[in-house]
C-alpha cells in the first residue's frame, strides 16, 4: 500500500514538472515577439521596459501603435500564440487531470503507457470542453462590454457616482459568471476522465455538482484563485526587490518565476482534486436517483 502511494506521488510530481516545463517553455516562446517589439522601441533607453508603465502606460500604447502593422507584432501574433499554447498545454494538463481523477495507481515514477493512452482517449472531449469554456467566456466578455456601454444610458445616469456603481456592478456580475463557468468546466472535465459520457451529460454533472454544494464548491475555487493571486503578488514584489541588473539577479529572478509557477500548478492540482471528489459525488447521486426512478 505504501509502495503504491509513493508511486502515485512520484507520478504526480513528474506530471506537475511536465506541466511547469511546458508552461515555462511556451511562455518564453510567446514572450519573444513581445520582447522584440518592446526592444525595438524602448531598448535603447536606460530605463528598459520599465519605461512602458510610466506616464500612465503611454510608452506601452506607443509600442503597440508603432509595431501593429508588422507581421511579428504583438497584436498580430497574440491570438495565434494563445490558441497554440492552449492546445499544446492541454496535453500535459490532461495527463495531470487523469492522474488526479483516475483510480489507477502507477507502479513506476515514469508516466505509465496506460495512463498516457487514457489521456489520449479523453483528450478529444477535454478539448471540446475547453473550447466550450472559451466560447462561453467570450460571450460573457461581450455581454460585459455591451452592459458597460448600455446600462448607464438605460438607467439615465451616464456620469457621476451612480454611473460608476452601475459599471462596477456589471464588472462584478461578469466576473461571477466568468468564474462560475470555470467551476462547471472543471467539474465536467474530471467527470470526463472518470467515465465516458456525452458532452451534455458532462455539463449536467458540472452543473449538478455546483448546485448540490454551491457555497463550498465555489468557495473552494475562490480559495484556490485567492492563493494564486497572493502568490503572484508576493512573487512580483520579490522580483522587484531583486532586480535584473546582473547575471546573478537574472538567475534568481528566473528561480522565483519557476518556483511561483510550480506553486500555481500545485494549487490548481489541489483544486482539481476537490473538483474530482465533488464530481464523483454528483455522479453517484445521479445514478442513485436514476435507479430509484427505475424501481
Amino acid at each position: 500500500m505504501m509502495r503504491a502511494s509513493r508511486s502515485k506521488i512520484r507520478a504526480l510530481v513528474v506530471a506537475v514538472m511536465l506541466v511547469v516545463t511546458a508552461t515555462a517553455l511556451f511562455g518564453w516562446l510567446m514572450a519573444l515577439p513581445a520582447a522584440r517589439s518592446v526592444g525595438a522601441v524602448v531598448g535603447h533607453f536606460p530605463e528598459g521596459d520599465s519605461l512602458l508603465w510610466k506616464e500612465g502606460g503611454r510608452w506601452l500604447a506607443e509600442t503597440v501603435r508603432l509595431t501593429r502593422d508588422t507581421k511579428t507584432s504583438l497584436v498580430a501574433l497574440l491570438p495565434w500564440e494563445l490558441a497554440l499554447a492552449t492546445a499544446a498545454l492541454l496535453i500535459p494538463w490532461s495527463y495531470l487531470l487523469v492522474l488526479v481523477a483516475s483510480a489507477a495507481v502507477p507502479v513506476t515514477p515514469r508516466p505509465p503507457p496506460s495512463l498516457w493512452q487514457q489521456t489520449m482517449v479523453r483528450l478529444p472531449m477535454l478539448f471540446v470542453l475547453a473550447i466550450a469554456l472559451l466560447v462561453s467566456r467570450v460571450v460573457v466578455a461581450a455581454l460585459v462590454v455591451f452592459g458597460w456601454a448600455v446600462m448607464p444610458k438605460v438607467a439615465g445616469v451616464e456620469e457621476g457616482r451612480s454611473s460608476d456603481l452601475i459599471l462596477v456592478a456589471v464588472l462584478l456580475f461578469g466576473s461571477l459568471l466568468w468564474s462560475l463557468l470555470r467551476v462547471v468546466h472543471d467539474l465536467a472535465a474530471v467527470a470526463a476522465v472518470a467515465r465516458r459520457a456525452t458532452f451534455l451529460s458532462l455539463l449536467g454533472t458540472g452543473f449538478r455538482g455546483l448546485a448540490k454544494k454551491p457555497f463550498s464548491t465555489y468557495g473552494g475555487y475562490l480559495l484556490s484563485v485567492g492563493l494564486q493571486a497572493f502568490l503572484l503578488y508576493d512573487a512580483a514584489l520579490l522580483v522587484g526587490k531583486i532586480g535584473i541588473d546582473t547575471t546573478l539577479q537574472v538567475v534568481l529572478v528566473t528561480g522565483v518565476h519557476l518556483s511561483a509557477l510550480t506553486m500555481l500548478v500545485l494549487i490548481r492540482t489541489a483544486w482539481l482534486g476537490v473538483a474530482n471528489a465533488l464530481s464523483l459525488l454528483s455522479s453517484n447521486d445521479a445514478h442513485v436517483g436514476a435507479s430509484r426512478r427505475g424501481r
